[in-house]
């Protein structure tokens, strides 16, 4: 095998030197062991061969022997003193010289075939590792030449360097390098530092071997070929890149398994398979086919998240333990976060978006589609579209936000924060204490169990607060308040409004200005514990008055007993009947709280 010590920036084109230069003997003629070609002042390059049995003409111009070692140093590019020496070689004088004939220029393909097969190139004590020639290509011919593989040891720096035709070797060393394998069997070692490597410049792997080494790799692999490969992420956070194929797989594999405690997550399509240890991130992506079916239920260590891109077509894509990426395209997919705190895009179709267990964020507010975005349990951010979608908290307390189509969101377990969109929307706030605001549509909401919180919109809203201690606020126009059991607060907000408080000591709530609108209030009970409380905490109780009067629609029908009067509580200072009392006239008490004091309008 043929040997390079690299010690140089750039491994120049320095090969039609010796046609250009006499050849001085070191020692007598015919008896030379190593000649040095005199430097050239233009290039700054002088090469030195060594050999046996070297003759020459009556010129002094070399004409036979073998040549074991070549030494090229470098004056003009790179350090001071760099160097590359080649050695493990036994060149005729002949072809050696008929090959660099060949290759002056950027012709170096009969220069590259005396190094090939087998060659092994060490930058060990060099700076840095450029496998391209300046100004020519003789790489490509080296690449090619060398069939039965190319052995690469890397620099200290930051080494560049691509793999040829056969079973290669590269290492790295210390450094951010960027290795990348050719066809064959390749063994890449990043070593140290920060590597980006590739197999085969992200075409088919064939058996090859990856080790990230320390620091935080960036790999990129294939699926959808042949051979069975292995990459090992190493020490630091290691990121994957799955690339896929333009054939149709129907289903690709990403069952685990265990071997003394070191986890190794297997990854198959066909008879193809890559292996993962010490991986922090996968991303799998290019997945043309249609209706792919991605599983990773069962990837539950070794493999902290998981990205995958869907396809046109309906697909269902699963996450692992970890924290995934998981992203829809075209059609009508399913998308299961599983564990973990994963990202679960919808895309353009009708998808289902399934959080799982983890404080998962759920997105389909990026395309146009009627999805339906399932938190499961966890603390969950869920995001809507312009399209309508429903969103469901599930377990935890959940943040769900409408976009501005027609949604549907329910908060279900935990205390949830919900947001309307700017289209009608139905909410349910679930069990716990929620916090409710409605958008500008005409919009219905329900608070359910617990202590909940809700804030109309600027719409027509029917707020129900049920079960609870309830606080709810109709905000802009003509809303209808219903707070359901409990001791709730209802304000009707700006509007005429219809409040009704249900069960339980309620608070009856009016800002005390003229725009703030006269509400109807259907179930006022002084027995129950109900209190109007009025805004404007300067006023006093001789500032209201109470009437008493029956009303009808225009059939002629009655707001509640027909023969019980309502009751009308009138500001007098403006005039304006803040609350209208159904059946007013039946109670025996109208509670009025200003600030801390409450008064009884009817004594």
């Amino acid at each position: 095998m043929a040997h390079i010590l690299y010690n140089s920036a750039y491994f120049g084109a320095i090969w039609d030197v010796l046609n250009r230069t006499e050849i001085n003997r070191t020692s007598g003629t015919g008896t030379a062991t190593e000649l040095v070609a005199r430097p050239d002042a233009e290039s700054g390059e002088s090469v030195t061969l060594s050999g046996t049995g070297f003759t020459y003409d009556t010129e002094g111009a070399l004409t036979g022997g073998t040549i074991t070692r070549v030494l090229i140093v470098d004056t003009a590019f790179g350090p001071p003193g760099a160097e590359v020496e080649i050695t493990d070689i036994a060149w005729t004088v002949a072809e050696f010289l008929s090959a660099q004939e060949e290759s002056r220029g950027s012709r170096f393909t009969e220069l590259a075939a005396l190094l090939g097969p087998d060659l092994s190139i060490d930058a060990s004590g060099s700076s840095s590792f450029i496998m391209e020639t300046y100004g020519a290509s003789f790489w490509p011919d080296l690449a090619a030449a060398a069939t039965g593989g190319l052995t690469l040891i890397g620099s200290p720096g930051n080494d560049f360097a691509f793999g040829a035709t056969g079973n290669d070797s590269l290492s790295g060393g210390t450094g951010n390098d960027q290795l990348h394998g050719g066809n064959g069997n390749d063994t890449i070692d990043g070593g140290a530092g920060d590597d980006f490597i590739t197999s085969n410049a992200y075409r088919a792997l064939q058996g090859s071997l990856i080790f990230g080494g320390d620091g935080d790799d960036r790999i990129g692999s294939h699926l959808g070929q042949t051979g069975s490969d292995t990459i090992d992420g190493g020490a630091g956070y290691d990121v994957v890149t799955i690339l896929g194929q333009t054939a149709s797989p129907s289903h690709l594999s990403l069952p685990y398994m265990f071997e003394q405690m070191d986890d190794l997550i297997v990854l198959s399509i066909g008879e193809e398979e890559v292996h993962l240890r010490d991986v922090e991130q996968v991303q799998i992506s290019h997945w043309f086919m249609p209706n792919t079916v991605l599983l990773t239920s069962q990837i539950v260590f070794g493999v902290m998240s998981l990205a995958e891109t869907g396809t046109e077509g309906n697909d269902t894509m699963t996450g692992g333990a970890g924290n995934d990426s998981l992203l829809g395209a075209g059609g009508d997919d399913l998308i299961l976060g599983n564990d973990g705190q994963d990202l679960l895009i919808a895309g353009p179709g009708a998808d289902t978006l399934d959080g799982g267990a983890g404080n998962d964020l759920l997105r389909a507010d990026l395309h146009t589609g009627n999805s339906l975005l399932l938190g499961g349990a966890g603390n969950d951010t869920l995001l809507g579209s312009d399209s309508g979608d429903t969103l469901r908290g599930g377990e935890g307390d959940d943040d769900l936000r409408a976009g501005n189509g027609y949604n549907k969101l329910h908060g279900e377990d935990g205390n949830d924060t919900i947001n309307g969109g700017a289209l009608r929307d139905e909410v349910t706030g679930g069990t716990g204490d929620d916090i409710i605001f409605l958008g500008d549509g005409n919009d219905l909401a329900y608070g359910q169990d617990g202590n909940d919180t809700i804030n109309g919109g600027n719409g027509v809203d029917m707020i129900v607060g049920q079960a609870g201690d309830d606080v709810i606020t109709g905000n802009a126009f003509s809303d209808l308040l219903f707070g359901g059991e409990g001791n709730d607060f209802l304000n009707g907000g700006f509007g005429h409004d219809r409040v009704n408080g249900g069960s339980g000591a309620d608070r009856f709530f009016h800002e005390g200005v003229a725009g703030h609108g006269s509400d109807w209030v259907q179930d006022y009970s002084a027995a129950e514990g109900d209190i109007l409380q009025f805004g404007t905490t300067s006023a006093t109780r001789s500032q209201f008055q109470v009437n008493f009067a029956h009303t009808e629609n225009a059939a002629g029908e009655r707001a509640g007993d027909d023969d019980v009067q309502e009751a009308f509580v009138i500001y007098r200072p403006t005039g304006q009947i803040i609350w209208a009392l159904v059946d007013g006239e039946g109670q025996s008490e109208i509670n009025l709280q200003i600030g801390a004091d409450v008064f009884d309008l009817l004594a």
